[in-house]
Formats: C-alpha cells, structure tokens, sequence
C-alpha cells in the first residue's frame, strides 16, 4: 500500500512539473518584458531626475558652504543610484506579477514607439509633481491630524511630520 502511494504522488508531481515548468518560463518572459518596459520608460530620465534632485536638495539647504554643496553634487547622484536601482528591481517585479505576457508584450510594443517614449518622459513629469503633491498633501494631512489629536487627548504631540517619524522607530 505504501508502494502504491509513493508511486501515485511521485506521478501526481511529474504531472504538474510540465505546469509548473511553464509557469517559471512564463515568468521569465513576464520579467524581461518588464525589464524591457522600465528601459522604455524610466531609464532614460533618471539622469535627469537625479540632476533635479540635487538641484532641490541644494535649494533647500541654502546655508550649506561651497564644501558641503560639492559634495552633495558629488555624492547624491552615488547613493541615490543604488537605492533606485532597489526600486527599479521592485517594478520590474510588480510589472511581472501584476500583467500578463500579452499586457507587457502591448506596453513594451507601445512604449517602444517615438509617440510611446515621448508619453513616458511626460508621465515621468507628471508623476514627479504628483509626488510633489503627495508630500504636501500627507505634511498638511499630518499636521492637521496632530493638531486636532492633541487638543483632543491632550498631548504636546510632535510639531511637525519630521518629528512624527522619529518616534515611529
């Protein structure tokens, strides 16, 4: 009887081998497609991103000396990269996981275009301002939240987002 079981399961797992096998190569696909779709899409402008960054990151902090600014020009760009490049590594992962090889075959298609690479560097734009919006929305929203929390439970509560993360650790 234990013969006959070990048989039928070993049988049962060859049977879904094939399944599975065409499953791994079908995520294989899903993910160059998605590494295809991000070159497409983001890749060109992350030069670009990265130059306005410092610039902002520069503009913020205007009491820094020449030495400071130089080296924040000069290591930003270093330290940013590898942490894009983590996040780069995640869409591509979600891309993959989200679509179908026939969705990301389409995007890569599209995006692949003159029109596709233009509507990208634009949706980059707009996706940067609407980070933008996101930060002062969740200040703002933050804010608010503390003020009326703290009037309600009587606590001196942190004065601003900054502060409200320092305790979160």
């Amino acid at each position: 009887m234990r013969t006959i079981l070990i048989a039928l399961m070993a049988a049962g797992l060859c049977a879904l081998a094939p399944g599975a096998l065409a499953q791994d190569a079908d995520i294989e696909v899903r993910a160059a497609l998605a590494e295809r779709l991000i070159d497409a899409t983001a890749r060109d402008g992350l030069d670009k991103m990265m130059d306005e960054v410092v610039a902002r990151q520069l503009e913020a902090m205007p009491n820094l000396t020449e030495e400071q600014r130089a080296w924040n020009v000069a290591n930003v760009p270093t330290i940013m990269e590898r942490h894009i490049t983590v996040m780069i590594d995640d869409m591509e992962r979600q891309y993959a996981e989200t679509f179908t090889t026939a969705e990301l075959r389409a995007l890569v298609e599209f995006y692949e275009t003159p029109e596709g690479r233009v509507i990208a560097a634009k949706q980059t734009d707009v996706g940067a301002r609407q980070g933008e919006g996101l930060i002062a929305f969740m200040q703002a929203y933050v804010a608010d939240y503390l003020a009326k929390y703290c009037a309600a439970f009587d606590c001196p509560g942190p004065t601003s987002a900054a502060e409200m993360g320092k305790g979160a650790h």
